[in-house]
């Protein structure tokens, strides 16, 4: 069942509130039969044949022309079908590149297909991923022969395309298809977040799948007629194992899809202020106060008194209208069921980690946090970044906005606060070190499906002025998304997956290439650095996480990420007395450290006393991925070594510690 719009207030209240009773009177139902429905049915009539002069293609294009809306299995041929082989092509192109933090998951998936556990040093537990279904699934894949980047990559495009056809009735659902095509799809399918990270091998296809069928059973579920089974709650379940964040999503549906808020707005603005009017209002309203709030205060702790109390009197006016308006559903037996479905995975899998790995939360969550400072400028430069990359497209989501707002369409407004809070939530934890925003993947279907719902409203409109210029906007951005994408595609491949073969992969193949000259036995040994993925999959060897990901001593060193490089940082590298450590060098003879964890523990006195260049990898511009070992392991070393040089630090990076373009 697909929406139908609604312009009656009214008539929207009656039909969108599942805590609405019967009893309205008759003309008041008959008139209710006339009106569309704010998240209505789509109707499954077909156009009548004689609108289609001349049959096949060339009479649908005749008649669409002249105003007629296509038969839906055109709407489905333009609108899914197609967008789909694009979205294949792109994918096949994509494959052969994978992120480097996807083999940390590969290896967590290999020792637990070895029987040793989730773990990423054998013998130590300490949960170094956030996507425990993904590595679990890979792990499987292991099991039954399957290479772990074969899984990720077969699995990733599945989800990618299941996911198309998800926005497909998705988009349905907020506006049936009448004159324009499915324009989401058409998006999703030339968007290098989605395709991209369906395909480097991290678990962002699944969890954008998970939560995009959740959406949809959601919308069904409230729609259906009569009582029945939340799988939502599942699906969302499924999702909240596969990445932390799931509850945004689920928890903004039940705000918006849920019915009338518990203080209903008519008593407070008035009897003719109808519910459905005023809570998108108020809630979009107390959620930009929320947030301006939180970016005063972030930016001005430490202003005069009266203007503090101020904003905690704002805060909290804007908590209780929230408050105010959750919704009566929300304790309604169907969605009390929801929760309790969604929950319960999610709460076995806290108790679970919390005896297995000793901790409530990931280690992830200690060693990405601790400069809060740090990760908003880091979060508002990468959105910001994220929005000149995708350019002019991303605008019109106000569109759908609009749209969302005349017609009340409570999908559309959760879809719009899914945008907004999904991209506050990417602020706060400072954006990501990847390549093409990763984390806005996830939000990218939902801003693309308002401007899909806006685009088409528009047209379904009839004006020839406003057709006319959104057909020229079209086609410039049609034309800016093929060459952002062939000029992404060339980023991945040509300096990317070039990089990191040279570095990563280098040096995995140098330890591989000592193990054929002096035999595993005589090489193996703890490795320390920062980009632990390819390396630390490759050789197999224990890992010192110079990032603190799958180490608990460094993520709670103070600082933000990549920043823990303090006294404590250099007292536990010596410490533990790694056999190796990889230091990026910004020249041949491997003595200037260009970031700054490198130079933190090169500068240290203890350092060349104890370690000596057993060999470097070669990179571009005179760069290195210089190995260092320990010289109890070299009685052999040279007793003077270079002194170190006063360089700069090569901060290109900000994400990793140890990358070096």
């Amino acid at each position: 069942m697909a929406d139908r719009d609604s312009s009656d207030g009214e008539q929207q209240e009656r039909q969108d509130d599942p805590c609405d009773k019967p009893g309205k009177h008759d003309d008041e139902v008959a008139e209710a039969a006339q009106e569309p429905e704010p998240l209505g049915r789509e109707s499954s009539e077909p156009p009548p044949a004689e609108l289609h002069p001349g049959g096949g293609l060339a009479g649908v294009l005749r008649s669409w022309l002249a105003g007629v809306a296509p038969p839906a299995r055109a709407h489905l041929l333009v609108g899914l079908g197609l967008p789909s082989l694009i979205a294949l092509f792109n994918l096949w192109r994509m494959r052969h590149f994978t992120v480097d933090d996807a083999y940390i998951s590969y290896r967590y998936a290999d020792k637990f297909a070895q029987g040793l556990g989730l773990v990423y040093n054998a013998g130590e537990r300490i949960e170094g991923y956030t996507n425990f279904s993904w590595t679990v699934i890979l792990g499987l894949g292991i099991k039954i022969g399957l290479g772990p980047d074969l899984v990720a990559k077969t699995l990733g495009s599945v989800f990618a395309l299941a996911s198309l056809a998800l926005c497909y009735h998705l988009s349905s659902a907020m506006r049936p298809f009448k004159l324009l095509p499915c324009v989401a799809t058409w998006l999703l399918a030339t968007s290098m977040p989605f395709i991209g990270y369906a395909v480097f091998g991290l678990e962002t296809p699944l969890f954008i799948f998970l939560v995009l069928m959740g959406t949809l059973l959601f919308t069904r579920e409230e729609k259906a007629e009569g009582w029945t089974f939340p799988w939502s709650g599942v699906v969302f379940g499924l999702a909240g194992l596969t990445r932390p964040e799931a509850p945004m999503y689920l928890g903004l549906l039940m705000l918006f899809l849920g019915g009338r808020g518990l203080i209903p707005a008519d008593g407070v603005f008035g009897p003719q202020a109808k519910d459905d009017d005023a809570r998108p209002f108020a809630v979009l309203s107390a959620l930009l106060l929320l947030v301006t709030v939180m970016l005063v205060r972030l930016k001005v702790p430490r202003l005069a008194t009266p203007f503090n109390v101020l904003s905690y009197l704002l805060l909290a006016a804007g908590a209780v209208v929230l408050l105010s308006q959750i919704p009566r559903a929300l304790f309604g037996k169907r969605n009390l069921l929801r929760g309790t479905l969604f929950v319960a995975p999610i709460a076995m899998h806290v108790l679970w980690r919390k005896n297995y790995y000793g901790s409530y939360l990931p280690n992830t969550f200690t060693a990405k946090t601790g400069d809060l400072r740090q990760q908003f400028a880091g979060g508002l430069d990468y959105v910001s970044q994220f929005l000149k990359h995708d350019g002019v497209v991303l605008y019109l989501v106000l569109f759908g906005l609009g749209y969302a707002l005349v017609r009340k369409q409570r999908l559309a407004l959760a879809m719009t606060a899914t945008v907004g809070v999904g991209t506050g939530y990417v602020i706060l934890v400072g954006g990501d070190w990847m390549p093409l925003f990763r984390f806005m993947a996830p939000i990218v279907p939902f801003a693309f499906m308002l401007v899909d719902v806006g685009a088409r409203s528009i047209v379904d409109e009839k004006s020839r002025f406003a057709n006319y210029g959104l057909l020229m906007l079209a086609m410039i951005v049609a034309g800016q998304r093929t060459v952002t994408f062939e000029n992404d595609r060339s980023r991945m491949f040509k300096k990317e997956k070039h990089f990191w073969d040279m570095a990563a992969g280098g040096t995995a193949r140098w330890f591989k290439n000592q193990e054929k000259k002096r035999g595993r036995e005589d090489v193996i040994g703890t490795i320390a650095l920062g980009d632990i993925g390819e390396v630390g999959y490759k050789t197999g060897y224990p890992i010192l996480d110079l990032l603190g990901l799958v180490d608990p001593v460094v993520a709670n060193l103070p600082g933000g990420y990549t920043r823990k490089i303090g006294r404590g940082f250099r007292d536990h590298f010596f410490k533990s007395a790694p056999r190796y450590f990889i230091l990026i060098s910004a020249n041949r003879r491997c003595n200037n450290p260009s970031v700054p964890g490198s130079q933190s523990l090169f500068r240290d006195r203890r350092f060349l006393r104890r370690y000596v260049v057993s060999g470097h990898v070669p990179l571009d511009q005179g760069f290195r991925w210089c190995v260092y070992e320990n010289r109890h392991f070299r009685p052999d070393a040279p007793a003077h070594e270079p002194q170190p040089t006063r360089g700069k630090a090569y901060d290109i990076a900000p994400g990793h510690l140890q990358r070096a373009r």
